[in-house]
């Protein structure tokens, strides 16, 4: 007696097993990849102080934005790094250094003498911010 043939769709039906497995695995790890990338927010906060006395800076699509503030002496200025691109605040007179800032964390920094104060990305030397402090 000859074989029986076998239905006309089970060879594909194997072949979509595989794909869908690789699917469900690739959509797995990028979920897991935005939960482990949305831990790190935060780690570097440091405690806020009041307010009034507080001016803030985005780090976003490679720009500090404002790239210039003028502040009085005595405020504080947050940087926050929006993007989920590393960057630093680096001031170029070695006032400040913020460390690498990874996506949602902060630097904070008071300035309590008047002049003018430059500051980079060390990862990103092209983006460049000015901070300037008045009595």
């Amino acid at each position: 007696m000859p074989p029986t043939p076998a239905p006309p769709h089970t060879g594909r039906r194997a072949r979509r097993a595989p794909l869908l497995v690789v699917a469900l695995a690739g959509t797995v790890a990028v979920v897991l990849a935005a939960l482990w990338f949305t831990s790190f927010r935060g780690s570097a906060v440091q405690p806020s102080p009041a307010a009034e006395h507080v001016a803030a800076i985005d780090i976003l699509n490679f720009k500090f934005t404002p790239a210039a503030v003028t502040v009085k002496a005595g405020t504080t200025i947050r940087w926050t790094n929006h993007g989920y691109v590393p960057h630093t605040v680096d001031f170029t007179g070695g006032a400040a250094n913020s460390g690498v800032l990874n996506n949602g964390t902060q630097f904070t920094h008071t300035f309590t003498t008047p002049g003018t104060y430059a500051y980079i990305c060390h990862i990103h030397p092209f983006m460049h911010g000015t901070v300037v402090v008045t009595p």
